[in-house]
């Protein structure tokens, strides 16, 4: 099969999946389609004859696409810079000092506990995992996922500040995190590169993003500002997504960070100053129709992984371990901003349960998983941390609303007006 074919047939699977979940289980379409494509996924292999076929068939299909390229050299560009220009650069504002604590210091903090806990759990599972390993691991598991979270939220009376610090948290963790882990892969190729080169890497990637991400959106509002056609302005916000992505990853910089800022750019600047009222609608339509998309291609092909990663019974034993360490370590490396900047940036009883639930790994820690190099137990680390999405994705995905509706409740009690 061709590259179209594969891409038709995928598109048409997603298409019948979403419609089912329209029809039936009316879950958020992130959501419904993992579950969807994992049940599949799961099921063929169980049936024999037919069933085995088509897994067979899928299996197959699978592999025309490459996952973690997919992602980290595609998709992730357009997700983050789609995500960042929906977030009102006011409310990030209020929100500045919280947001970067948490996509630093929390990820960082998330990352070294994950990392150390996760080594001991393997090691006493009988697992040979170097600590190098171990903390690549927990790189991998520290960034988080807003989208089916976002949606829920949006359709509830949360304010626009509490928004931008989900979302806010989210983009920019997801840029430290793949930096935090690409700085790791290399010490874990090259025993020589110790904590100060990782640190160096870091600093030097992060810099690049902001400048060439804050170049890239003031570059972008000024063309936006110069015309009035809106082909021409969608056709811009497009060249930046992707063109300014490829040019990131081409200089060193860290790509998705330097979509998140520019994004952000355009989404204040570009929108207010560049952009008519017809246009703002019409590029803000694709945008957040592409997102949507994007999204549930995405999620879709993380449940039907599990046919290629098939089902092991080490790993469904140790993955309920690893998932209450990752909730417990999120629980408190969110604390710790929560209760440092409480008299500079107060927040309501709840947020930190909120920001730990609403934690949902997806995408990129699958992609990243499935980068690991060869590694000894390389499959373990996949499988585990497929399954630690999967459980994030299904588990807290689906209850987030029962636990947004008790926190609202707790909140309406202690104040008469909302988030």
């Amino acid at each position: 099969m061709n590259l179209f074919q594969v891409s038709a047939l995928l598109i048409s699977l997603v298409a019948l999946l979403a419609y089912l979940n329209s029809r039936l289980l009316h879950w958020p379409v992130s959501i419904a389609v993992t579950v969807s494509g994992l049940v599949l996924g799961s099921a063929l292999p169980l049936l024999g004859g037919v069933g085995a076929e088509a897994a067979g068939a899928a299996r197959a299909l699978l592999g025309h696409i490459p996952f973690s390229k997919l992602v980290l050299q595609g998709l992730l560009g357009f997700l983050l810079f789609a995500g960042s220009l929906g977030v009102g650069m006011d409310a990030l504002r209020e929100q500045a000092r919280l947001v970067f604590s948490l996509a630093t210091l929390s990820t960082l903090v998330t990352a070294l506990l994950l990392g150390l806990s996760a080594t001991a759990l393997l090691r006493a599972a009988g697992l040979a995992i170097s600590p190098a390993e171990g903390l690549l691991f927990g790189a991998l598991l520290s960034p988080t996922d807003p989208v089916a979270v976002l949606d829920l939220i949006r359709r509830r009376n949360f304010s626009a500040g509490f928004r931008a610090l989900i979302a806010g948290e989210a983009l920019f963790n997801d840029g430290v995190g793949l930096i935090l882990f690409t700085s790791l892969l290399g010490a874990v190729g090259h025993q020589d590169v110790g904590l100060g080169g990782v640190l160096g890497l870091l600093a030097r990637q992060v810099i690049l993003a902001i400048l060439l991400g804050g170049l890239l959106g003031i570059l972008a509002t000024y063309l936006l500002s110069t015309t009035d056609d809106p082909l021409s302005e969608l056709l811009i916000t497009l060249a930046v997504a992707s063109g300014g992505y490829s040019l990131a990853l081409a200089l060193g910089s860290s790509g998705p960070l330097t979509m998140v800022v520019s994004g952000l750019l355009i989404g204040h600047y570009g929108w207010r100053y560049g952009l008519s009222e017809r246009s703002r609608e019409r590029v803000g339509l694709f945008w957040e129709s592409l997102d949507e998309l994007l999204n549930t291609v995405l999620f879709a092909l993380i449940g039907l992984e599990v046919i290629t990663l098939g089902l092991r019974p080490r790993q469904l034993l140790l993955a309920p371990a690893l998932v209450a360490l990752m909730l417990l370590i999120r629980l408190f490396s969110v604390q710790l901003p929560l209760l440092g900047l409480r008299r500079v940036a107060p927040q309501p009883r709840g947020t930190g349960l909120l920001l730990t639930w609403g934690g949902l790994r997806g995408g990129l820690t699958l992609a990243l998983a499935l980068s690991l190099p060869q590694l000894p137990e390389r499959q373990t680390l996949v499988s585990l941390a497929y399954w630690a999405t999967v459980f994030s994705i299904v588990v807290q995905g689906l209850s987030m609303p029962w636990m947004l509706e008790r926190v609202s409740r707790l909140r309406g009690r202690r104040a008469s007006r909302p988030l």
